[in-house]
């Protein structure tokens, strides 16, 4: 644990500095776009915490771990992947695509017309991707995925309202499979 307020801001601040170092280097969720213009150089973030770096390391391969046993244990279930930064979702996707599992994306890029279809396959299709990855703020409001039962939330939002509602996303009238959240 932090013991003081600046122990907890500077890793907050490392934390930063590492996700945008690793968005000037990651693809995007559905695209093959690489870096950007004023992407951020190394000179420029400075040194990167070590436990910093550590801790989201450590936390996918959590996650991967379990999506692969979840995925194996029985063909009904389902799962959605949370997350605020469409960067952290671009990585779990990279990490997806290299085990050769199959998933679908809504974030910001999807346009609204083309996120039904993904909802509609993810909620009634058994051999369509069994994978969702959701932008926190594209997936706050309006989507009905009761087809998954499983969703993880990836980083705290400020607002406990905006993870109550991607919980929401799932556990709801309807649902017919016991419903698991992992924080």
């Amino acid at each position: 644990m932090f013991r003081s307020w600046r122990q907890r801001r500077s890793a907050s601040l490392d934390l930063s500095r590492w996700r945008r170092l690793r968005d000037s280097d990651e693809t995007t969720c559905g695209s093959s776009k690489v870096g950007g213009r004023g992407a951020p150089n190394r000179k420029e973030l400075g040194v990167i915490g070590l436990s910093s770096l550590m801790s989201v390391e450590r936390g996918l391969r959590v996650l991967l771990r379990e999506i692969e046993r979840i995925i194996s244990s029985s063909d009904d279930e389902k799962v959605v992947v949370v997350s605020q930064w469409t960067s952290m979702l671009n990585i779990v996707a990279f990490h997806l695509t290299k085990k050769r599992i199959g998933f679908t994306c809504i974030s910001g890029e999807v346009p609204v017309k083309n996120r039904q279809p993904i909802v509609n396959e993810l909620n009634s299709d058994p051999r369509g991707p069994r994978i969702l990855l959701l932008s926190l703020k594209a997936g706050g409001q309006g989507l009905n995925l009761i087809g998954a039962n499983h969703l993880f939330l990836l980083d705290p939002h400020w607002n406990p309202q905006c993870e109550q509602q991607a919980t929401d996303r799932i556990y709801r009238i309807g649902q017919g499979k016991p419903t698991f959240i992992h924080k």
